[in-house]
């Protein structure tokens, strides 16, 4: 009866119409027929008459992360959709499917009791439903040409709602950028002969930053329209003040193929396009929080989480007003409340991200409950017409505490200009930094400072971290925290893309403590040319050293003896140059290890 989300990991599409029903007493009876009519079927037959699929509907994609090396561990991985707009496919019943023959995959769909913001009176697909089309044939027009639809009478508002993705690796001369993954196209939408809107679909840092990592494959390049192990975005183009007259000529376009590269025209866009038709508003003052990005322990926003600053939300205008202001409270369980005034304006169906201040560390401080809740409330210094939307709460995970001065402890790799490392405090003001890095060096600096909660934040602006197992030209580097004894208190994935963002806690604060790792290994020199030597700590007696290539065919088990800290050396000389997984089993825990051999 109002929104709907559902979470999935991977592509899905949804046959539409309805198939059958079962009546109260379980018998199943037919659906298929003129609403209202209801005709018994004592031979339930799938897939046959009067069963069969009428029509295809995708309602979301994802695209699915490379495999090779990548653990989910045993909860998997969460992304949620909002499917609200798609809510009348979803009556009756339908078949559903994902698409996808490689991972196991659970959907859950959560039904959110109240009022969507706007009814969808009619949902059309000008261009036919999601089809795989060329690149060339989206530049001349064949595809997608100018087409003629004629709109509800009950409609007051559209929208189109687009989904792209390129893919294909198309050239004459076979340099980059290929076509269609790696071109960054504009792409165009004109009403009535009128360029309305022009977007961007190209993921330029968006696959650096995935959650999902590290993986397998070139995960963190960009591309255009998705990443690998990702949900693929929506752009809405509001067509509302464009469309009058009960008719209207939509037209999309694209960079065209360059004249002097037209090999680039056998690369395909993946395209499906929805105009959805609504009638009014719902309500005309309503302010909506739709999600808490930050404190969350959702796992779409675990680059950002654990955290101890400031939250940040994402407030929508549901009402037909435009918003200019509002407040919002929140406070996490059991704490005492903070209170934030914000101004700006945002149209109908308009939405952005809000940052809310945290003045002081004991914000953070409450009944242990781990739980943040938000309201909003005075919109325009009025009412809010529907409060089912007004609050959202959230669980989160406590940051990290270490009673003692620490040691950031990290190397470079070949690239040292593309790093930056700094440590900032609750406000934001920086209380340590290094830049201007000399290649291959190892840096250690002791941490002395005051109770409270710190974020270190770690920059490489190339997009391939410290490590990166298909840029071997790179080298290899390392980042942890380490105690003054030398323990290492937590390592940090090389291989991390962009960035990495930790919050710790030092001294008497709220947050969760952590003993040092149990087993550390570390691999010099990585890349190489098959001849490594493995530096592992915290562990002690007989360990069990396997190493599998990239098809996870196992080519080293072997016994090895271990002394608190040790070196072993390991001989790939006699493999295939390629990426392997080392795993060192102790009594002390399992340490992995990627080896990059050339």
């Amino acid at each position: 009866q109002g929104n709907a989300t559902v979470s999935v990991d991977t592509v899905f599409s949804w046959p539409g119409g309805w198939s059958y029903t079962f009546a109260p007493d379980g018998s199943a009876v037919d659906s298929v027929a003129a609403p209202g009519t209801i005709v018994p079927n004592d031979t339930l037959e799938y897939f046959g008459v009067p069963f069969e699929v009428i029509d295809r509907y995708e309602i979301g994609r994802f695209i699915t992360p490379y495999g090779i090396g990548l653990s989910l561990g045993n909860e998997g991985f969460r992304w949620t959709y909002d499917v609200t707009d798609y809510q009348h496919l979803l009556r009756d019943s339908v078949d559903f499917q994902a698409g996808n023959q490689q991972e196991l995959i659970s959907v859950t769909f959560e039904m959110i009791e109240g009022t969507p913001p706007r009814p969808v009176v009619n949902m059309q697909r000008p261009w036919g439903g999601m089809a795989s089309r060329s690149y060339a044939s989206l530049s001349d027009d064949t595809a997608l040409p100018p087409v003629d639809v004629s709109t509800h009478p009950g409609a007051t508002q559209w929208a189109l709602r687009t989904r792209l993705t390129g893919h294909g690796h198309n050239s004459n001369n076979g340099q980059y950028p290929h076509c269609c993954e790696w071109k960054d196209n504009t792409h165009y939408l004109r009403v009535n002969g009128t360029q309305v809107d022009d977007w961007h679909i190209w993921q330029a840092d968006r696959c650096a930053e995935n959650p999902v990592y590290p993986q397998g494959g070139t995960w963190l390049g960009s591309r255009e329209g998705w990443c690998p192990g990702d949900i693929v975005n929506d752009h809405w183009v509001e067509l509302t003040p464009h469309i009058s007259g009960g008719s209207a000529t939509l037209d999309y376009a694209i960079d065209p193929v360059p004249a002097n590269n037209l090999g680039m025209g056998s690369g395909n866009y993946v395209v499906n396009m929805d105009l959805m038709e609504y009638g009014p508003a719902s309500f005309a003052l309503d302010a909506e929080i739709v999600e808490v990005k930050r404190p969350s322990s959702a796992d779409m926003y675990s680059r950002n989480n654990p955290m101890c600053y400031d939250p940040l939300v994402v407030l929508r205008n549901a009402g037909s007003e435009e918003l200019s202001s509002l407040t919002f409270t929140y406070s996490v369980g059991g704490g005492t409340p903070a209170a934030y005034t914000w101004t700006g304006s945002l149209a109908h169906m308009e939405q952005i991200d809000v940052t809310l201040p945290v003045d002081d560390g004991s914000f953070w401080y409450g009944d242990g409950s781990d739980t943040f809740t938000v309201t909003v409330s005075a919109p325009n210094g009025g009412t809010d017409m529907h409060a089912a939307n007004d609050s959202y709460t959230t669980e989160f995970d406590a940051p990290i505490v270490y009673n003692e001065d620490i040691i950031v402890n990290y190397k470079t790799n070949n690239r040292p200009w593309e790093n930056t490392v700094e440590i900032v405090d609750l406000w934001g003001n920086p209380v340590y930094a290094r830049n201007n890095h000399t290649a291959n060096t190892t840096y250690s600096d002791t941490l002395s400072f005051w109770a409270g909660c710190y974020t270190l934040r770690v920059l490489d602006t190339g997009n391939d971290g410290l490590s990166y197992w298909a840029d071997p030209g790179a080298g290899g580097g390392f980042f942890r925290f380490r105690r003054l004894n030398g323990l290492t208190l937590r390592n940090f994935e090389p291989e991390f893309g962009r960035s990495i963002e930790f919050a710790f806690v030092i001294g008497d604060y709220v947050g969760v403590s952590e003993a040092p790792s149990a087993v550390s290994v570390s691999a010099f020199p990585n890349p190489s040319n098959g001849l490594f030597t493995l530096s592992v700590e915290h562990a002690q007696g007989p360990a069990r050293m396997e190493v599998f290539d990239a098809s996870g065919k196992q080519v080293r088990d072997q016994q090895v003896q271990l002394y608190g800290a040790s070196l072993l050396e390991l001989d790939l000389s006699t493999e295939r140059d390629g990426l392997y997984q080392m795993r060192l089993t102790t009594e002390n825990g399992t340490a992995r290890m990627r080896l990059v051999k050339q």
